[in-house]
């Protein structure tokens, strides 16, 4: 689970067998929340489209509990952070995949980096929006909520 939503992990080596695994031997899908309705599906990057187009016609053939609009298997399918083939090259010596997220003012955003690069550069962005909205905030409520420009948020970028 993760930020209160049901998640599975299905990382095959196609689309198909990675969506065919959420479903039982009678054809329904085996992966529901306590209230009946599904959880997600992550599947690697790489396969997510066709998952999604899997899914839909899972959902038109009365395959999904609950779901008959086959525009939510984009709700139902998730996209991973990585392809199949950076998955099976995890465990590869001489394979570095690091990764890099933004810790902001003591939160762990959800964004993942490719490089320490690209998530600085986000961090950065993340305080200028920080700036503009307080000042926004100041000037709609005055006196309520002072802005301090000379405040730089906190933020720490780390290797995942």
């Amino acid at each position: 689970m993760v930020a209160s939503v049901y998640i599975q992990d299905k990382y095959y080596n196609s689309s198909s067998a990675s969506v065919k695994a959420c479903f039982d031997e009678k054809g329904l899908f085996k992966y529901l929340t306590s209230d009946g309705l599904p959880m997600q599906i992550e599947v690697p990057k790489d396969q997510y489209s066709e998952a999604v187009s899997i899914m839909e016609e899972r959902i038109r053939t009365g395959k999904v509990p609950e779901v008959t609009d086959p525009n939510e298997a984009k709700n139902i399918i998730r996209k991973g952070n990585l392809t199949y083939a950076q998955i099976k090259n995890l465990g590869k010596e001489n394979e570095t995949m690091a990764k890099y997220k933004i810790i902001f003012e003591g939160i762990e955003e959800d964004e993942v980096f490719d490089t320490y690069e690209e998530a600085d550069e986000y961090a950065l962005y993340m305080v200028s929006c920080y700036h503009t909205g307080a000042e926004i905030f100041e000037m709609s409520n005055p006196g309520d909520y002072p802005y301090d420009p000379d405040y730089e948020p906190d933020y720490e970028i780390i290797e995942v």
